[in-house]
């Protein structure tokens, strides 16, 4: 996960380093941004590794990143972007869920999210026949793993699976919420969010399940950019042309509305 910011603005990357490694490869990104700060979490683990640093304990390194840019750092919470990819991008919705269930005015939401093939839905209620997670097996270097999967297992032990389907810090897309964005999963009042989706890529169905939940709260706020040839987290490879150029494109045409 990461934090960035505009002219005067950070940029928080809640994710590991190949992430924080992509911000040089655009120009306008490094002039338009006075600091990129990473926040390289600890990961989570179950046998037959150590069983360590299940649910909250990325969310807590990921709020003392943003808290020493917000505070420590003087950036202020509205010239910071966080930015995220795959579980980084969970990361950087479940922070700004925290901070906007918290609704202090010590420590506020952040300007603005930038969201990259974001993992949204930990539980099974995506994995359907007919599903992305399973049509999309062939064009997708992911390999999905039936549940209960090791990453649900470290992740979510000692909670249990069933916190996956309920949980919107969790699984902010999971279609067990009822009416999500009215209910549990209310984006209204939440910072202007720039989403982007592969068709190619397992999680396509439920980002595009988060688009939705999002546009009937914000609506405009929202830019949502799918590339319909794209596997997951298609940013982080060079070759990836010319989905990766666009991409790269279309985020800067946005950081200039911010």
């Amino acid at each position: 996960m990461s934090m960035a910011a505009v002219s005067h603005t950070a940029l928080l990357i809640c994710q590991t380093r190949q992430l924080a490694s992509l911000v040089p490869s655009s120009n306008f990104i490094l002039k338009n941004t006075t600091r990129s700060f990473s926040v390289e979490y600890r990961l989570a683990s179950t046998r037959p590794f150590d069983v360590v640093h299940p649910f909250s304990t990325t969310l807590i390194d990921c709020l003392n990143g943003y808290h020493y840019l917000a505070r420590d750092a003087g950036y202020g919470e509205e010239n910071i972007i966080v930015v995220g990819d795959s579980a980084g991008g969970n990361l950087s919705i479940a922070l700004t869920r925290y901070l906007w269930v918290l609704d202090s005015p010590q420590l506020k939401q952040p300007g603005a999210l930038l969201l990259l093939s974001p993992w949204v839905d930990l539980g099974n209620s995506h994995a359907t026949p007919g599903s992305s997670i399973l049509t999309n097996s062939a064009s997708d270097y992911v390999i999905y793993e039936p549940s209960p999967s090791w990453s649900q297992t470290a992740y979510l032990q000692p909670h249990g699976y069933g916190i996956a389907d309920f949980n919107e810090c969790i699984s902010p897309a999971s279609l067990l919420f009822g009416v999500r964005s009215k209910v549990i999963g209310s984006y209204q009042g939440w910072p202007k969010t720039h989403l982007a989706a592969g068709g190619a890529e397992l999680l396509f169905d439920e980002i595009r399940t988060l688009r939705e939940d999002m546009e009937n709260d914000i609506g405009k706020d929202l830019l949502y950019i799918e590339k319909e040839d794209a596997s997951h987290d298609w940013l982080l490879w060079e070759w990836y042309e010319p989905e990766r150029s666009e991409t790269l494109a279309d985020i800067e045409m946005w950081l200039v509305t911010l």
